[in-house]
């Protein structure tokens, strides 16, 4: 069964709500976006210090997974780099935004629990 996306951002804040994320890692968006002479688009963002985009596209699985995006978006992607990544490629839809975050959510869920099986914690500071 797939969870919802709603489901899969409790599960996330459940790993993280212990004593060491900040307000950000608990807010995800999926904007559409205007600008004068462009088509809109949809893009997913997040602004996390827990696990954040640029986290994301350091694992070099999902970096293989988004190669075509960053090859048509390689000047922005190259620019972002020093400042910082906090939303994934341009979307033609709400759904493949909506997918992006649940690629990004997934991928959390999976290093945290990770990361605390490393370090003994049960994810709520105990």
């Amino acid at each position: 069964m797939t969870k919802t996306l709603t489901e899969l951002i409790s599960e996330y804040y459940a790993l993280i709500g212990g004593e060491h994320h900040k307000d950000k890692d608990c807010h995800f968006y999926i904007e559409k976006i205007y600008s004068y002479g462009r088509e809109p688009y949809w893009q997913f963002c997040h602004y996390g210090y827990c696990w954040s985009i640029d986290n994301f596209f350091e694992d070099e699985d999902n970096i293989q997974k988004y190669q075509r995006h960053f090859n048509q978006e390689k000047a922005f992607y190259l620019s972002s780099v020093e400042y910082g990544l906090d939303h994934f490629p341009k979307r033609q839809t709400e759904q493949e935004a909506e997918q992006d975050m649940r690629n990004f959510l997934e991928w959390a869920i999976k290093k945290e629990k990770k990361n605390q099986l490393k370090q003994g914690n049960d994810g709520w500071g105990f």
